[in-house]
């Protein structure tokens, strides 16, 4: 059976995230075992303003995409 992937992502664009990762054996692995992943790692990315405003800028385009696309 294949192995299952969590990422844990806590935070904002202000403040920084936490971010943790873990593999586990199996999904069954985290019900019977919930502290014995195979593997994991925590880390902290900074804040970093430009992006929040740069995905606000996307997502103003996208909502818009109708009016590119408008049938006539």
């Amino acid at each position: 059976m294949g192995k299952l992937v969590t990422l844990n992502i806590d935070g904002g664009f202000h403040e920084g995230f936490s971010v943790r990762g873990e593999i586990w054996q199996d999904v069954d692995s985290i019900k019977n075992e919930p502290n014995l992943a195979i593997a994991s790692k925590s880390a902290h990315l900074p804040p970093h303003l430009e992006i929040l405003e740069q995905y606000r800028h996307w997502q103003s385009l996208y909502t818009n995409l109708d009016v590119f696309f408008l049938i006539v």
